[in-house]
């Protein structure tokens, strides 16, 4: 969780090292994972929205197709499915939107429209069964220090590197308090230098 792991963020050279790390490795997990043929597609999904949308392992288990506007593209995340226990609505990118429509349709094919269980990833295995498969393709891979946890610290770091307000990132992490995503802060680019410069302009 957030407060085991501020203790990597605490010294900035070895938070960017890890941060980098990271991203090396998330992104080596899903491409092993697309190309893997022996890879149920859950599991391709589920990595790809912890990738992109950064939520909790627990919620994205417990999501239920309901949860998903397709038009609006955005998943409602339940109180009863949240740990701040709050009603939660985040926006999807296109990879994230994808990634639910493909594995949706691949449902419909083999099941029929009406057939299509309720939920998204948890109709499939446990939660813990998915996190075993999830590491054993880690291994198959020789991807070391990554856990399913990291994705969630990865969205968060890129948006951050990216220039993205911590406000924004906080509401996208579903933090309830500015405080726990400030562990994230250092990885901001100068924002300060950027805006002043925009006077330039004028």
């Amino acid at each position: 969780n957030e407060t085991a792991d501020t203790e990597i963020y605490k010294d900035r050279s070895s938070a960017e090292s890890e941060v980098y790390k990271r991203q090396e490795t998330a992104d080596r997990s899903s491409e092993e994972i697309e190309d893997s043929g022996n890879v149920p597609q859950y599991i391709y999904t589920a990595v790809l929205l912890s990738l992109y949308t950064g939520i909790r392992p627990n919620t994205l288990f417990n999501l239920e197709w309901r949860d998903w506007d397709s038009q609006a593209k955005t998943l409602t995340l339940r109180p009863q499915i949240m740990k701040t226990k709050d009603k939660w609505i985040i926006p999807l990118n296109k990879t994230a939107t994808s990634a639910l429509s493909d594995w949706k349709t691949k449902q419909e094919k083999q099941l029929g429209k009406g057939n299509v269980p309720s939920t998204i990833i948890g109709q499939k295995v446990s939660l813990n069964s998915l996190k075993k498969q999830f590491n054993r393709i880690l291994v198959e891979a020789q991807i070391s220090g990554v856990t399913w946890y990291n994705m969630r610290h990865d969205f968060a770091s890129q948006l951050v590197m990216q220039g993205v307000s911590l406000y924004t990132v906080m509401h996208l992490m579903c933090h309830k308090n500015i405080k726990t995503t400030q562990i994230y802060a250092h990885l901001s680019p100068d924002l300060n230098r950027a805006g002043v410069m925009k006077l330039d302009a004028l």
